[in-house]
């Protein structure tokens, strides 16, 4: 166990950095997958952003209050 740990010591951070994106990716997934009414992203050139009926997602549908959002 202690030459496992001396040989792959380096590669620890290198595990982790993929560990943590895996978790963040299945994360977004099993959101989306809790919630096929919410509408996805489209990633447009440009720094324009717009939102329709923009809500936080933590708030109940029937509590959120949604605003448009429109910045250049």
């Amino acid at each position: 166990m202690e030459k496992w740990k001396i040989r792959l010591h380096g590669q620890l951070p290198v595990w982790f950095e993929a560990l943590r994106e895996f978790e963040a990716l299945s994360s977004f997934a099993n959101l989306w997958h809790n919630n096929p009414s919410w509408i996805l992203p489209q990633v447009k050139e440009g720094a324009h952003i717009e939102a329709v009926n923009l809500g936080h997602p933590l708030i109940p549908t029937a509590q959120r209050v949604g605003n448009d959002l429109h910045m250049d």
